[in-house]
């Protein structure tokens, strides 16, 4: 996808932060025309970063840290796609 098509995927300006802009977003971004074709809704998305969170935090449990730093990353990872895939394919509401 192009510039514009990531500039339009975003959350406006005053509620996004530096290091999910610059980081999580970029990356969501490589992710969120997969995520489209395989036809998954954001709440699906959602599920899977649900998911990927709480592997990190049992990982964590059992005294994984690295493990469960990565993992509790791609939940986030996951977790800018949703908004992304939603604002994407038309499926905002007014809640998120």
């Amino acid at each position: 996808m192009n510039n514009k098509t990531f500039q339009k995927s975003l959350k406006p300006s005053a509620v996004e932060e530096a290091v999910d802009y610059y980081f999580f977003r970029r990356l969501a971004h490589v992710l969120v025309p997969q995520l489209i074709r395989l036809g998954l809704s954001p709440n699906q998305v959602t599920f899977i970063s649900l998911l990927w969170g709480i592997c990190g935090a049992f990982a964590a449990y059992q005294h994984y840290f690295l493990v469960s730093a990565l993992l509790v990353i791609v939940a986030i990872i996951f977790d800018c796609c949703d908004g992304q895939v939603a604002r994407l394919t038309g499926q905002t509401s007014p809640i998120g």
